[in-house]
């Protein structure tokens, strides 16, 4: 049967007890692991021993007393010790790694965000195009930010004003509005179109319906077959048209003449 591991003591705790074994015939001071010593123990064994040891026995307490401090600062630093590690444990070799990893899961979250983010604007925008191509009346057509339509039968000058305003609108009007209307005109490459200028109210005083005055001159009213229009014609021309023959270029007709309307509605920016 094996005996029983020995108790492991300081160098300081062994001589103080080989003294005591060697000396005095009392039972030696029972060291604990923690080095402390029985007091009970010590009283008995120092009642036997003789004035001439007195140095000694003084020199044993100390070392004993030192040899518990000792003790006890050790065993109280490895306890700490445990402490420490049971709340703290060791960094995992892939610690790094996992930090890493959250840092990027992290951007890429934030990734999707921004992508989700983008997408709406861009839906919203479409949305708005989609809006702003929407907002002309019915039967009138978005073209260069205005909204025409085209009558479907010829009529005089005075009839094609009042078709427009059954359909809520004007014949197209005003210099940027009457550019527009040609390039419709000379795309659609549809018969005579009225427009909404005239002189009605006093000969060769051109003017839209709005009152506004109209252009005069080579840089609107066309220049076909050697004459300069609006020439009247002789025959009482008073109204605008986009006329075919001449790539739909500004002229004058006799009003009572028909022709298709072209008719406008501005829309609010």
């Amino acid at each position: 049967m094996l005996a029983p591991p020995r108790q492991q003591t300081t160098p300081l705790q062994d001589s103080g007890v080989n003294f005591l074994r060697t000396h005095h015939r009392v039972n030696y001071a029972r060291v604990t692991q923690r080095g402390e010593v029985s007091l009970r123990d010590f009283g008995r064994g120092f009642a036997t021993i003789s004035p001439s040891l007195t140095m000694h026995r003084k020199a044993v307490v100390l070392w004993l007393l030192t040899g518990a401090v000792v003790a006890g600062a050790i065993l109280e630093q490895e306890s700490a010790q445990d402490i420490f590690n049971n709340h703290f444990p060791p960094v995992s070799p892939n610690c790094s790694q996992s930090l890493t990893d959250l840092l990027l899961l992290r951007q890429e979250v934030r990734l999707d965000e921004m992508v989700k983010l983008l997408t709406d604007i861009r839906g919203s925008l479409a949305s708005e195009g989609k809006k702003s191509t929407s907002t002309c009346p019915a039967d009138f057509e978005a073209f260069e930010g205005l909204c025409l339509h085209l009558g479907p039968e010829r009529t005089n000058w005075h009839d094609a004003r009042k078709y427009c305003l059954s359909v809520g609108g004007t014949l197209v009007s005003g210099l940027r509005n009457a550019k527009i209307g040609r390039s419709f005109a000379q795309k659609s490459n549809a018969d005579h179109m009225w427009i909404g200028g005239h002189d009605l109210f006093e000969e060769g005083r051109w003017e839209w319906l709005s009152g506004e005055a109209m252009p005069t001159g080579t840089s609107f009213w066309s220049y076909y077959l050697g004459v300069q229009q609006p020439n009247n014609g002789g025959d009482g021309e008073h109204c605008a048209v986009l006329y075919v023959p001449d790539n739909h270029n500004f002229h004058d007709f006799p009003c009572s003449w028909d022709c298709l309307p072209l008719c406008q509605v501005e829309v609010c920016a």
